[in-house]
């Protein structure tokens, strides 16, 4: 329970402060760094949870290849120490590039390229992901009643 109420209390930290401006700029750089530092090792198990699920939701171990393969190439090139991970691993198993130019209030921001684009129908692709979240969401929860249950076992 207290290292559950540290990270909530560090990932809200992050949501509230955790911005670039002349305000929070030490406050809110220290929640963005430990926030990040908090989330490292879920990220990544985010991301082999996405691989795996995919490939059991469309039952091909092709979209789990792809999938590691984007994660492990991509992952590092967020802005977010932790964000691409999940984020490449869901790109590689549905055959989309993300990122590239996009406009934020009017300014251009080039961002690098998530995925390898090998579909074509984007819409299609954006209900994949709700199904794809929908059941890494109950996989990641059986896998966690499991490891509790092994780590209570005598």
């Amino acid at each position: 329970m207290p290292l559950g109420l540290a990270y909530k209390t560090v990932n809200t930290l992050d949501s509230m402060v955790g911005y670039k401006n002349d305000k929070y700029i030490y406050f809110g750089w220290a929640s963005a760094r430990l926030d990040d530092l908090f989330n490292y090792i879920p990220a990544r198990i985010s991301g082999v949870l996405i691989a795996l699920s995919s490939g059991a939701l469309f039952r091909s171990i092709q979209k789990i290849r792809n999938s590691f393969i984007a994660m492990y190439r991509d992952g590092k090139k967020h802005n977010s120490p932790n964000s691409g991970y999940p984020e490449a691993a869901v790109a590689g198993a549905l055959g989309v590039r993300l990122g590239g130019s996009s406009r934020y209030n009017g300014v251009l921001i080039e961002k690098p390229y998530i995925g390898t684009e090998s579909a074509v129908d984007y819409l299609a692709a954006s209900f994949d992901t709700i199904k794809i979240v929908r059941f890494v969401s109950f996989f990641g929860f059986f896998v966690s009643i499991v490891v509790l249950f092994i780590e209570k076992m005598p």
